[in-house]
């Protein structure tokens, strides 16, 4: 005996449809839902979670203390990538701070800092880096190699000048930089219209599987099971309104 097979059907689809509409103004939570949980999620993930990476907390370990290991400091700070958040007096502090999460990175000046510059010798400051967030262990690996690299040009030109030498002057290239659209840089101008299309997939589907749970809450589950209506026009049925 060969089952027969049930075509679709518009009118049982759109009866659906209907049906659902008709159960979304009867209650409420389901008529607030889909208003309020894009918005929160919208706000959640595109404003609250943030990769930019700037003010990143940082202990200072200077053993130094000269002008020239407190210049060194001072060009951290002036980024805006680096907030010195304290000064330490040992390195057992600065992993301690580091594994606590207290700070992201730490600075270490070693002695004879000063002595080494004036010497024309390269002195080695260590920067540890928590790189528990790749991002921001990134950011602060270029940041730091970026602002060594000036500091070792402003003392070239500084000895230069003191050698009587005068500047030190050579062909080079300016870049001339213009970013369009996103002067700023903000990840939130391109995560947040991502985020729309991925947010209304969710909660629809979301959404979709609370109507069948209330067809069974209610027990009117098993009226559409004996019902001659396809699989996918109560599930379409049951999205489309969403």
């Amino acid at each position: 005996m060969h089952k027969t097979r049930i075509k679709f059907s518009w009118q049982r689809f759109i009866t659906i449809i209907q049906k659902e509409f008709i159960q979304i103004s009867r209650d409420k939570f389901s008529a607030r839902v889909p208003i309020v949980m894009p918005v929160m999620m919208m706000l959640l993930f595109g404003y609250a979670v943030n990769s930019e990476v700037n003010k990143l907390t940082t202990a200072v370990f200077d053993q130094d203390k000269t002008q020239e290991s407190r210049l060194y400091v001072e060009k951290f700070k002036s980024t805006g990538y680096f907030f010195i958040q304290q000064e330490v007096n040992s390195e057992s502090e600065v992993n301690a701070l580091i594994d606590s999460g207290k700070i992201k990175t730490a600075l270490i000046i070693p002695t004879n800092f000063a002595r080494d510059i004036k010497s024309n010798k390269s002195p080695t400051p260590q920067l540890i880096i928590d790189g528990s967030d790749p991002t921001v262990a990134r950011t602060a690996l270029s940041s730091g190699m970026s602002i060594s690299g000036n500091y070792s040009l402003d003392l070239r030109q500084q000895f230069l000048s003191d050698k009587g030498m005068g500047e030190l002057r050579a062909p080079g290239v300016s870049l001339n930089t213009k970013v369009r659209y996103n002067p700023n840089m903000e990840s939130n101008r391109f995560t947040v219209p991502g985020l729309v299309g991925l947010i209304m997939q969710n909660i629809t589907i979301m959404l979709t599987a609370f109507a069948l749970v209330r067809e069974k809450e209610r027990g009117t589950i098993e009226q559409l099971i004996v019902t001659p209506i396809k699989s996918i026009e109560l599930i379409l049925g049951k999205m489309i309104p969403y």
